[in-house]
């Protein structure tokens, strides 16, 4: 959209929506062309070791987020106890 604003000037509406558009879809198109196909295994290659990939990603991506998220929420917490002004009664 910002790209978009700004291309109106110079372009018009017309031209400047299409030309934002192509910038957009270009990218994704030759990053489609580029990488490989996810279901591209060489024959004979034994299914448990991709089953034991998976699961290990799985748990790789479940440990970070956890990690992630605890940290976060421990520094988040610190940060706004400490700006809290005590209350007094």
């Amino acid at each position: 959209m910002i790209v978009g604003r700004r291309l109106v000037p110079r372009l018009g509406a017309w031209n400047a929506a299409v030309a934002t558009a192509a910038g957009f879809v270009v990218p994704i198109a030759a990053a489609n062309r580029l990488t490989p196909d996810p279901d591209a295994l060489p024959d004979g290659f034994p299914a448990t070791v991709l089953w034991d990939f998976r699961i290990a990603s799985l748990g790789i991506q479940l440990a970070l987020w956890t990690t992630l998220g605890v940290v976060f929420g421990l520094l988040a917490e610190r940060a706004l106890t400490r700006r809290t002004p005590p209350v007094r009664a």
